[in-house]
C-alpha cells in the first residue's frame, strides 16, 4: 500500500510544487509507526566547494524523516522542532545518503527521534556506510484547538518520493534557495521567506535554518583564518519560528586552532523586530593548506 508522507505533515497542499524537499528528490520509507528510512540522490549541486555533501542537507533530512516519526506518534497534537544534534563521520561526495530514524521517546510534552546516517556509493557495492548520526527533539504541541489532517493506521508499508518527477535540481541549492551573503567576515547571510523554503506551519524550514548556520560558520573561519572550513557537527536550539523575514544570521568563534573551531551562530528574523529564532553550535574542521 503506498501513500503519501507528507500528507501526515500538513495535506496534500505541502510541498508545493517548487520546493527544497522535492528539489533534494527526497524519498521516505516506512514499516511501521516508530521506524522510517529517507534517502536522496547527492550531486555538485548540493555540495559545499570542496564536493562534500553540506551537512545543512543532512539536517534536513533527518528533521524531515524525525517529523514524519513524530507526526504518526503524536497525532491529532501538533509538534515543532526543539533542539537537533548532528553529528557526521565521514565525507559524503556521491551516491545516496539515507538517514535510518527511529522513535526513541514519546511522552506528554515532546517526542524524541534518533537517526543513522548512510552512505552508498558504487565503491560500497550495495552496503551503505556509517556517516553519520542524529537525535531531535520535539516539542509536542496540544491543546491549541488544531488536529492534523490525517491519522495514520500504523499498519502496512508507506512510501513516497517527493520528488515529482519535475527537471531535477540544475543550480546550486544556495542559490535556488536565494541565500545571500552580506558580510563574510562576520558570517551574515540573508535569505528571504518564500514558498520554496517555507514549512508546513508556514514558518520557515527547519533544516533551512541548519543550511544556514552550516554555512555562516565556515564563510566567517574563511574571511577571518584563509584556506576553507567545512562543518563537521551542528548542534541546534530553537527558539520560535521564522515567520516573517529576512532572515539573517550572525557567527562568533568560540574557539579556533589551525584546524578546528567552534562557532556559535545566531539565526535572528529581521522582519520580525529582530526576534531571535535559533542558537547553533557549529564545530568546524579546515580542509586544504
Amino acid at each position: 500500500m503506498r501513500k503519501a508522507i507528507h500528507k501526515y505533515l500538513a495535506g496534500e497542499s505541502y510541498p508545493p510544487e517548487d520546493h527544497i524537499l522535492r528539489d533534494l528528490a527526497i524519498a521516505v520509507e516506512t514499516e511501521d509507526t516508530s521506524q522510517a528510512v529517507i534517502s536522496a540522490p547527492v550531486s555538485i549541486y548540493v555540495c559545499a566547494q570542496n564536493g562534500v555533501l553540506y551537512a545543512g542537507v543532512l539536517a534536513t533530512l533527518t528533521d524531515v524523516v524525525g517529523g514524519i516519526l513524530a507526526v504518526r506518534a503524536i497525532m491529532p497534537d501538533w509538534l515543532s522542532t526543539a533542539h537537533m544534534s548532528l553529528m557526521t563521520t565521514r565525507n559524503i561526495r556521491s551516491g545516496h545518503v539515507s538517514g535510518h530514524g527511529r522513535l526513541i521517546r514519546c511522552g506528554r510534552t515532546s517526542v524524541v527521534v534518533g537517526v543513522d546516517v548512510y552512505n552508498e556509493t558504487e565503491r560500497s557495492a550495495g552496503t551503505p556506510e556509517p556517516a553519520g548520526m542524529a537525535m531531535i527533539t520535539y516539542s509536542r504541541l496540544s491543546g491549541n484547538g488544531k488536529t492534523l489532517p490525517q491519522r495514520s493506521d500504523g499498519h502496512g508499508h508507506h512510501a513516497t518520493c517527493f520528488s515529482l518527477g519535475i527537471t531535477p535540481l540544475a543550480q546550486a541549492l544556495v542559490e535556488k534557495a536565494g541565500i545571500e551573503i552580506i558580510d563574510s567576515a562576520s558570517g551574515r547571510l540573508r535569505i528571504n521567506m518564500t514558498p520554496y523554503v517555507r514549512n508546513s506551519l508556514n514558518s520557515l524550514q527547519g533544516g533551512v535554518i541548519a543550511f544556514l548556520a552550516d554555512l555562516a560558520g565556515p564563510l566567517a573561519l574563511s574571511a577571518d583564518h584563509g584556506n576553507s572550513w567545512q562543518t563537521r557537527d551542528l548542534t541546534i536550539h530553537y527558539m520560535t519560528p521564522g515567520i516573517k523575514g529576512p532572515f539573517e544570521t550572525a557567527a562568533v568563534t568560540i574557539r579556533s586552532d589551525s584546524h578546528n573551531a567552534l562557532m556559535r551562530i545566531e539565526v535572528l528574523d529581521r522582519g520580525d523586530e529582530n526576534r531571535l529564532m535559533a542558537v547553533i553550535f557549529n564545530a568546524c574542521i579546515r580542509v586544504g593548506s
